[in-house]
């Protein structure tokens, strides 16, 4: 699946459609919401991709990576207290992961309303 996402409009397309059939068969596949909520960011549908990270977290809710896409979502979404609060989780549950540091310091100087 990941070398689906590498690609344009179409290849995420086609991710999408794997994905969407592997939670045909496990509605709650980790690893499928995760990608999904990562390509919908990718393709600009951030209200989706929140939907799909969100779905992780009520049954793992110390999954740093659905914390972090659901952040990336909320940023998206103009949401900025809500993106501070799902990075800094993700942040706290893996402190040495560039990227969330990254989303972290982007978030803390914005001024998203």
């Amino acid at each position: 699946i990941c070398q689906l996402c590498l690609g344009d409009r179409y290849v995420f397309a086609d991710a999408l459609a794997h994905l969407s059939r592997a939670l045909q068969i496990d509605p709650e596949y980790r690893p499928a919401l995760i990608w999904s909520a990562s390509v919908l960011l990718r393709v600009g549908q951030p209200a989706v991709a929140l939907t799909m990270a969100q779905r992780v977290l009520p049954r793992e809710p110390q999954t740093a990576e659905a914390l972090f896409l659901s952040g990336r979502a909320y940023e998206a979404t103009h949401a900025r207290d809500q993106a501070l609060a799902a990075i800094q989780q993700a942040v706290a549950l893996q402190p040495r992961n560039r990227a969330y540091q990254a989303a972290l310091q982007r978030i803390s100087g914005n001024t998203l309303r």
